[in-house]
């Protein structure tokens, strides 16, 4: 491989790497973050009129507006009623 088609193939793991580590220090922030309940952004959600009642199902959809974390929550989850 000559020097000008390997350049850009260093060019690539050298932004690899970065991107690696900085998803490591966002993911330390997230899991960091207390998610202050005054900036989440919360979305409910269900599937329900099932044929079986017992099919129906709950969530809430969360968003930290501190630090950009995204989860669902279910209601069968005990952390739900923190949610609701």
């Amino acid at each position: 491989m000559s020097d000008k088609t390997n350049k850009p193939c260093r060019r690539v793991a050298v932004l690899q790497q970065r991107i690696v580590k900085a998803q490591k220090e966002l993911k330390q922030i997230q899991d960091e973050c207390p998610h202050p309940k005054e900036t989440l952004d919360k979305k409910f959600g269900g599937n329900t009129d099932n044929y079986d009642p017992h099919s129906d199902s709950y969530w809430v959809t969360l968003h930290c507006g501190v630090c950009d974390r995204g989860w669902v929550v279910y209601s069968d989850d005990p952390e739900y009623r923190r949610y609701r």
